[in-house]
């Protein structure tokens, strides 16, 4: 494999092809040579072995990392949603006035504003044919 530590044929390779003797022999002294420091090739390949799968651990780590702060980010942004739309229905409960038509979910129907005590936290409502005293919090304005 090119790029890979381990055996070669080039040496069979360049006799079937009919190199120059000597040539082989330089060429075969050189790689007996070269065999005799195969054990530090060997750790070199482990090592290389080793840095590729720490790089591979550290990309899936950083990928994970980031999935994760994007999550994070995207609860928050609802969270920060959420707060703004309950501070909007505060601030629509707290300027009810009569005559506002109203939303009241626990009667199932929509109904007109008739007294409103923001100190008590309470509302009369028109509701069909009765009045019901509904507490502002069980109250949206429409």
């Amino acid at each position: 494999m090119i790029g890979q530590f381990g055996m070669s044929n080039a040496l069979k390779i360049a006799r079937r092809l009919k190199l120059p003797r000597d040539l082989l022999r330089r060429a075969n002294r050189y790689l007996r040579r070269k065999q005799k420091r195969a054990p530090e090739m060997a750790q070199l390949q482990q090592m290389r072995e080793q840095a590729e799968k720490a790089r591979a651990e550290a990309l899936a780590a950083q990928h994970e990392a980031q999935r994760q702060a994007d999550e994070l980010r995207q609860k928050a942004e609802a969270l920060e949603r959420e707060a703004q739309q309950a501070a909007m229905l505060r601030e629509a409960r707290a300027r009810l006035q009569p005559r506002d038509k109203v939303k009241v979910p626990k009667f199932g129907g929509t109904g007109e504003i008739i007294r409103v005590d923001h100190k008590k936290n309470l509302a009369v409502v028109s509701l069909g044919i009765g009045k019901w005293e509904v507490a502002l919090d069980d109250i949206f304005p429409v």
